[in-house]
């Protein structure tokens, strides 16, 4: 049966461009080091830059992401909003819609009525999502099954159905990011998922994770949901790129887990998108990459020196990468950088890597030029939390 059979329309007549299957087009002069979190960023050639990369150019340099930011965001991630006019600049295909809707999340009583009805026509759930439960038990993978290898969610009889196959296999690669995960941060995820795979384009990035919290989303983390859009189909991508994906979205969900509630995972004020959306396209690469979207990113990363490290969000990846190159294993860092302060989080990273940690950071920028595969590809073969 179709997806989101909510009455919405899908957004129209904003067609993506594919990605670039190989980078064509490195550094031509030697990178010097990147700021941490003071200094400015340049500003984005508007000539050149996409919609996207304007939009996020409009992070504060604490990562704060202001209501005009959060706004422009939704609306190119996600989808027009009354009143909201579409940021200009070239449209690219936007992975991840996660960011976006969590910074507009923390808004929602600034949203007009039309607005704010619009955001939950986006968001309405599936009434025909898969639901999985979480273990009961290890970080490894068991769940309890009942059709193919997964629960369905307890749904009136004319609205279940069995999985399709594409579906079954999009479970697949996240109940094996949710055990990887697991596995390498030391703790299982004590949240239920969903996964819908829309028939229709119903929101305009390729998937997203949407979390839900208890008590009328004032209490604590409940359940996780996962969508996957057509788009995902349709830019030259194959299971590296679907694996990475939904590792990356697993591992948002594996963040909400240690928040309080909703509050504080859509809090404007510490968005933090260089630990929240860098920390996670950092772990899909791990898992399942290099991907074609995560080559993209260390290649913008890599030409991009100059940009203080709390302005970044997904092009983070390359911080966790350095981590990675001077020995300090990520996976036993990110649970306790993750909601500390910027130059908390910045510093328990940091002093682990040792006194050079800061000042080769340079010569990595470098020494990377030459490779940007190389970079993600020694990123998943150096994992240090197993000792592989």
């Amino acid at each position: 049966m179709p997806r989101r059979g909510n009455g919405f329309p899908s957004p129209l007549n904003r067609r993506r461009a594919t990605f670039a299957l190989l980078i064509t087009a490195m550094l031509a002069a030697a990178a010097v080091g990147g700021a941490v979190g003071l200094g400015s960023r340049p500003a984005a050639d508007v000539n050149d830059a996409s919609a996207w990369e304007l939009v996020l150019d409009g992070i504060g340099p604490d990562g704060e992401v202001s209501f005009e930011t959060a706004l422009d965001a939704f609306s190119l991630a996600v989808g027009p909003l009354p009143g909201v006019e579409m940021p200009a600049g070239r449209l690219e295909p936007i992975p991840s819609g996660t960011g976006a809707i969590r910074w507009l999340s923390g808004y929602r009583s600034r949203l007009t009525d039309e607005q704010r009805a619009a955001v939950d026509r986006y968001l309405a759930p599936d009434p025909g999502a898969i639901r999985v439960e979480p273990l009961a038990t290890s970080a490894g993978d068991a769940a309890t099954v009942i059709l193919g290898s997964y629960r369905l969610a307890q749904l009136e009889p004319e609205e279940a159905s069995a999985p399709t196959p594409v579906e079954e296999q999009f479970l697949v690669y996240l109940r094996d990011a949710r055990a990887e995960i697991a596995r390498l941060l030391g703790r299982r995820l004590p949240l239920p998922f969903t996964l819908a795979v829309n028939d229709e384009q119903l929101t305009d990035d390729d998937a997203y994770t949407l979390p839900h919290f208890g008590f009328g989303e004032l209490g604590a983390p409940a359940e996780c949901e996962f969508r996957v859009n057509p788009s995902m189909f349709d830019s030259g991508f194959g299971e590296v790129e679907f694996r990475a994906s939904m590792a990356h979205e697993m591992f948002h969900c594996f963040q909400v887990a240690r928040v309080s509630g909703a509050a504080q995972w859509t809090s404007t004020h510490e968005s933090r998108p260089w630990l929240i959306e860098g920390s996670a396209a950092w772990v899909g690469e791990t898992i399942a990459g290099p991907s074609k979207v995560g080559l993209i990113w260390w290649d913008k990363y890599l030409k991009t020196p100059e940009a203080p490290l709390f302005k970044r969000e997904y092009l983070a990846i390359g911080f966790y990468l350095h981590m990675v190159e001077r020995g300090v294993d990520p996976w036993l860092h990110l649970d306790k950088m993750m909601y500390a302060g910027n130059e908390a989080a910045y510093h328990e990273a940091a002093d682990a890597g040792g006194e050079d940690f800061l000042d080769t950071w340079a010569s990595g920028h470098v020494r990377e030029r030459a490779s940007v595969k190389r970079g993600l590809q020694r990123a998943r073969g150096r994992r240090l939390h197993t000792g592989s």
